[in-house]
């Protein structure tokens, strides 16, 4: 799938407030448990149960941070 063009960062980033931010995010994903996971359909992957979206969540995060050498 093509990046949806309101994921695009065309301005200059404080690297380590962004990098604070992801750990929060990260955090925050498994401490809210399933029931915080969204019952809405993924555009691609179609209904998903909790454990298929930290599976997702987990693989895109790894996909990112190993393209950037992290």
């Amino acid at each position: 799938m093509p990046t949806n063009p309101n994921f695009v960062v065309a301005d200059e980033r404080e690297f380590e407030k962004e990098r604070k931010q992801l750990i929060a995010l990260v955090q925050r994903f498994p401490q809210s448990g399933p029931s915080a996971i969204t019952k809405e359909a993924h555009p691609f992957f179609g209904k998903m149960n909790p454990q298929e979206w930290s599976t997702l969540q987990w693989n895109h995060l790894n996909h990112h941070l190993t393209q950037f050498g992290v």
